[in-house]
C-alpha cells in the first residue's frame, strides 16, 4: 500500500521489540491510524507527529522532580 505503514514497520523504523506500545497508542487514540481489512496501518506523518509527542512528553515528565522532597522548600530545623 503506497504511502501507508503497517504497525510492524512502524515498529522497525522505531527500533521497538514489538508493536504493542504503538497498539496501545492506537487505542489511546495518540497515533493516528486507518483500518485495512484486520490491520490498522499509519502514515509517515502521522507517525512523526506521535513521535515528536512521546518525546515532548518525555522530556515534561524528565524535567519533573524525582520525589516531593525535591519540590518543598527546605524547612527550618525548629519547625
Amino acid at each position: 500500500m503506497d504511502g501507508y505503514l503497517t504497525l510492524r514497520e512502524a515498529t522497525e523504523q522505531f527500533g521497538l521489540k514489538d508493536a504493542s506500545g504503538l497498539r496501545h497508542a492506537v487505542r489511546r487514540g495518540a497515533l493516528r491510524t486507518e483500518r485495512v481489512g484486520h490491520m490498522h496501518v499509519t502514515r509517515q506523518e502521522w507517525l512523526d507527529a506521535y513521535a515528536a509527542h512521546a518525546r515532548a512528553y518525555r522530556a515534561r515528565r524528565d524535567a519533573l522532580p524525582a520525589s516531593p522532597e525535591e519540590s518543598d522548600p527546605p524547612r527550618a530545623a525548629d519547625e
